[in-house]
C-alpha cells in the first residue's frame, strides 16, 4: 500500500484492477481451510481463486464464505481493519492485502468475500493461533482509553500463523463488540471510517453473472 493512502482506498483500487469478465470465468479451487468458531458457528470455508496482478506483483487470492450475511461481514471486517491501521499503521503487513465482495449482477445477492490467499495457493500452511503479546499491545495502545476493544476476541479469534508469519486474517465478529454502534456516533474518526466503508461498498464489489462459471461453482448449481 502506498504511503498516505488509507486501507479502504487501497482496497477500492485493488478491486477496480480486477477484470470482472475474466474473473467471472474462474472457478473455485481447492479448499484452503474451514473456520468453525464464528458465532459458535457452522463454519466458513475458504477456497483458492487463482492469482491476480497488483501494483506489487502477482497475488494469490481466495474466496471466503460467510456463515452470516457476506456484505455485513465484509463491511465490518474492512471497517475494523481500517480503524486499527489508522491508529497502528505499522501492522499493515499483518492484514490481508485487500478485501472485497463478490455479488450477482442485477440481483444484488452477495456470494462471499474475495481477499488475499495467505496460503499462497496452498503452498504455505496456515493455522489458527493466539495473537502475540507485542501485536496485542500495539493494537490496544493505539485504541487508547476512549475506544473499547474486546481483547478476548482480538487475542484468540483473529490471528493465524502463515508459514511462520503472524497474520491477522479474521476480524469477524467485530473486535469492538456491541460498542461499535455507539462509536459511530461518539468518535469522529470511527464515524468517518464507518461512513466511508458504507459509501465504498459498490466500488468494493465485483459483479458477476448468475450463470457464470464462478457463480455456479460458488452456488453449486
Amino acid at each position: 500500500m502506498e504511503p498516505g493512502k488509507d486501507y479502504i482506498d487501497h482496497c477500492v483500487e485493488t478491486v477496480a484492477a480486477i477484470d470482472p469478465e475474466e474473473f467471472a470465468q474462474r472457478e473455485l479451487g481447492e479448499l484452503i481451510g474451514r473456520n468453525v468458531r464464528l458465532f459458535g458457528g457452522s463454519g466458513a470455508s475458504t477456497y483458492e481463486l487463482g492469482k491476480m496482478t497488483t501494483a506489487h506483483g502477482l497475488l494469490d487470492i481466495a474466496f471466503k464464505e460467510s456463515d452470516t450475511d457476506a456484505e455485513w461481514r465484509m463491511k465490518n471486517e474492512l471497517r475494523d481493519t481500517a480503524i486499527v491501521l489508522s491508529r497502528s499503521p505499522e501492522l499493515l503487513e499483518k492484514f490481508p492485502y485487500f478485501t472485497g465482495l463478490i455479488a450477482i449482477e442485477g440481483a444484488y445477492i452477495s456470494l462471499g468475500i474475495v481477499t488475499e490467499d495467505a496460503s499462497r495457493g496452498g503452498l504455505v500452511p496456515v493455522r489458527e493461533t493466539r495473537m502475540s503479546e507485542e501485536t496485542l499491545g500495539t493494537i490496544l495502545n493505539g485504541a487508547g482509553d476512549e475506544i473499547f476493544i474486546d481483547d478476548d476476541t482480538l487475542e484468540f479469534h483473529t490471528t493465524f500463523d502463515a508459514g511462520g508469519e503472524e497474520r491477522i486474517l479474521d476480524l469477524a465478529p467485530s473486535i469492538f463488540g456491541l460498542a461499535a454502534s455507539s462509536y459511530v456516533h461518539d468518535h469522529a474518526d470511527f464515524a468517518e471510517i464507518h461512513t466511508k466503508t458504507n459509501e465504498s461498498l459498490d466500488k468494493l464489489t465485483i459483479w458477476i453473472p448468475s450463470k457464470s462459471p464462478l457463480a455456479l461453482s460458488i452456488t453449486g448449481e
